[in-house]
């Protein structure tokens, strides 16, 4: 954030670092882009009622699983990532998620500190 009278390259001057109180509103503004340029609608039912058009970015990327003595299995890691300022309701473990194509249950909602979080799914049975 450019202040009038600060110096190039100075704390909140053109070019330079941007100050820790500054921080939180840059963060946002990037989520925010991430969101436009990545997102996927989505339909939000949180396990006490309702529904919410929602959108966030989707991944459902292998990753290796240890099976005590049997040796290692892959598996699917389903997550959505998400910006709370989007989500009229926070998504809660127990929860539902449809998109892709899928329902999937929230089973542990991370969030990150700067506004956002990434809600772990599991395919809904």
């Amino acid at each position: 954030m450019a202040v009038a009278g600060v110096p190039q390259g100075a704390p909140g001057g053109p070019g330079g670092p941007v100050a820790v109180a500054d921080w939180p509103p840059v963060a946002d503004d990037v989520l925010r882009g991430c969101m436009e340029a990545f997102a996927q609608a989505a339909q939000h039912r949180p396990a006490a009622g309702g529904s919410y058009p929602v959108r966030g970015v989707f991944t459902a990327a292998h990753q290796v699983v240890q099976v005590q003595a049997e040796g290692e299995v892959s598996s699917v890691a389903p997550a959505i990532g998400l910006r709370f300022a989007e989500w009229p309701v926070a998504p809660e473990p127990g929860d539902a998620v449809d998109i892709a194509g899928a329902t999937y249950e929230v089973v542990d909602v991370q969030p990150d500190g700067q506004g956002g979080a990434t809600a772990i799914l599991k395919r809904a049975e």
